[in-house]
């Protein structure tokens, strides 16, 4: 009768400790329940850059050029070129000289607009570089234009040293005319070859 007493008691305190143990054991329970993996970000890829590539070649025939700077109180220069394809291999990008062997770069790239978007640095003078860029519209078998920037550097002439904004126009009116030469190139009246031009003296 005696420990039935100390039992009933001591009942309380046991069932403390009993519900103390339970919350324990839940609470370690959760604990070691296993943390939700992270949802996966699914990112599409950027598309690839283009790579830079060469301008289509001019077609061969004689071709006419209008170029103006834009700002200068100059007439803009009007010339005629006959081209085949060992001149157009050579023509520099502003059409007048032979300096595209004088680039070190000579990239351009097709817009998905169909535009070409340029990027050249050329070293035409005995001193300095020039870097070209621009964008294109047209084609290479008619016609074409040309929105061009031109920045000189390292010029021996400081008045050479500058940033120039050029528009360009050019036309193929046909074949070469009789007696022209591939490389003739004729301005103002006067009509120089470029092979001839672009010979050491």
């Amino acid at each position: 009768m005696t420990s039935l007493r100390k039992a009933v008691a001591f009942s309380p305190l046991i069932l403390l400790r009993l519900t103390l143990c339970a919350c324990v054991a839940l609470s370690v329970s959760a604990c070691q329940k296993p943390k939700p993996k992270p949802v996966a970000i699914v990112t599409k890829p950027l598309p690839p850059k283009p790579l830079p590539q060469d301008l289509p070649l001019r077609k061969e025939g004689l071709w006419d050029f209008q170029v103006s700077e834009d700002g200068s109180s100059d007439a803009p220069r009007s010339f005629q070129i006959c081209l085949d394809a060992n001149i157009e291999a050579h023509l520099g990008i502003m059409g007048f000289d032979l300096s595209k062997d004088r680039c070190d770069k000579n990239g351009a790239t097709q817009n998905p607009d169909g535009t070409w978007a340029i990027l050249s640095v050329c070293h035409v003078m005995p001193q300095g570089q020039t870097s070209y860029s621009g964008t294109i519209k047209g084609d290479y078998e008619t016609s074409y234009s040309m929105s061009l920037r031109a920045q000189t550097i390292g010029a021996a002439s400081p008045q050479m040293n500058r940033i120039a904004q050029y528009s360009l126009n050019a036309k193929r009116l046909g074949e070469c005319k009789s007696g022209q030469e591939p490389g003739d190139m004729t301005e103002s009246g006067v009509t120089i070859n470029l092979n001839q031009m672009s010979k050491p003296k």
